[in-house]
């Protein structure tokens, strides 16, 4: 749904693979790609107004405490369903 719609606003094409009809490749279309830097534009506008302007210390405690969230989701993601960590609590 998601690449029919980036397709149908012209931001990617489709094209079958020349070698093998079973693989579709997506490419950025000339539309795409200024989509593309508007929204990392954006999305660098939104980090500077945000966490860039937290000190350098708190900077360094956000990605401390990001640091442990992430590998606390990834121990819960790996874990198997009947180990103690995959259980809600």
């Amino acid at each position: 749904m998601v690449l029919q719609g980036l397709e149908r606003a012209g931001a990617v094409r489709r094209e079958i693979d020349s070698h093998d009809q079973r693989i579709t490749r997506v490419f950025l279309t000339s539309a795409g790609r200024v989509q593309e830097m508007e929204n990392r534009a954006a999305f660098e506008e939104y980090l500077q107004r945000s966490i860039g302007r937290l000190s350098e210390d708190d900077k360094r405690e956000l990605a401390r405490l990001l640091d442990q969230v992430s590998g606390n989701l990834k121990e819960l993601l790996c874990a198997g369903p009947d180990e103690p960590e995959a259980r809600a609590s």
